[in-house]
């Protein structure tokens, strides 16, 4: 759960944020100027202040992948804030233009357990995302807050152009209420959409030898002599196969 005032990490969407989905399509579809027949949810992600704001992951039945944010307050009152849609590009034959899928053979085997004699990429989509806020109030009422576009950049090896890392492991180490013996970045990306003089990172930090033993740190760099960077959110237990991806 979250603490007040701060976002939750990303966790399965509940039966409650499932409701809320289908209460908030009407707006959704507004926001979008498209008809959808569905709206599921996948993960959310919550804050607690002066009633609970959610950030859903959706798969809508366009193919997209729509996150909403949504706004509930102290009435129970629920109001979309925004709707990030990110859309999947047209299928294509694998074959023209996908990268060697043999290069992940072996990891698709490790993570599958098994091994496979036949292994030959048949087509290929690249897929963008949607946010929605959503607001609800403690009566349960439910508000659209925003829906909006957030893409993030092609991941990159952290130590070509990442800044210091060491910048933020104390802060890092607040938030989780833990030494990290280890704290060594290994990739990361950045948002496209950034404030002017600011970026915003999304990075894979190695802080452990478990196999669950990284974290990923969101980060605010401001683009000034001397910056300081800021830590904005963490996500634990990840391991060096989970993607890099948006949370708040």
């Amino acid at each position: 759960m979250p603490t007040a005032g701060g976002w939750s990490g990303i966790m399965p969407a509940t039966e409650k944020v499932k409701k809320i989905c289908l209460q908030i399509m009407p707006d959704v579809q507004k926001k979008m100027e498209k008809n959808i027949k569905h709206l599921t949810a996948m993960t959310f992600q919550q804050q607690v202040l002066g009633g609970h704001k959610f950030c859903i992951k959706t798969c809508a039945d366009t193919e997209d992948h729509v996150y909403v944010t949504v706004l509930e307050d102290l009435s129970g009152k629920l109001e979309l804030e925004s709707v990030d849609v990110r859309k999947l590009s047209t299928q294509s034959d694998a074959a023209n233009a996908f990268p060697d899928i043999l290069e992940v053979k072996q990891q698709a085997e490790q993570r599958a357990g098994k091994k496979y004699d036949l292994f030959k990429a048949t087509c290929a989509d690249t897929e963008d995302h949607v946010y929605v806020t959503v607001l609800e109030d403690l009566s349960g009422k439910l508000e659209l807050e925003s829906v909006d576009v957030r893409k993030l950049s092609t991941q990159s090896d952290a130590a070509n152009a990442f800044p210091d890392i060491l910048e933020v492991k104390q802060q890092a180490e607040q938030r989780a209420g833990k030494k990290y013996d280890l704290f060594k970045a290994v990739n990361f990306k950045t948002l496209e959409t950034n404030l002017c003089g600011y970026t915003t990172y999304f990075v894979k930090v190695h802080v452990n030898t478990n196999h669950d033993g990284y974290v990923i740190l969101r980060i605010g760099h401001p683009v000034v002599p001397n910056p300081k960077s800021k830590l904005i959110n963490l996500l634990e237990n990840k391991t060096l196969n989970d993607p890099v991806e948006y949370f708040e």
